[in-house]
């Protein structure tokens, strides 16, 4: 007897998509990605600098 697989033969899609359709995607996911990365590269120095001057400004008044 055959069990239940839930991922047989899961690379077979119901419906055919062209190539230009996934080819299409491909700009959007790129942009995506980098903003993400700008975001991620440029936002955490700049957090991390505006917790020290929160922190170095605290010792300066209290």
């Amino acid at each position: 007897m055959m069990g239940f697989n839930p991922f047989h033969e899961w690379w077979k899609r119901d419906g055919y998509v062209s190539w230009p359709a996934y080819l299409m995607w491909v700009p959007f996911i790129t942009i995506v990605i980098v903003i993400a990365w700008i975001v991620i590269t440029i936002g955490g120095p700049m957090l991390g600098l505006l917790q020290w001057i929160k922190n170095k400004t605290k010792t300066l008044f209290y």
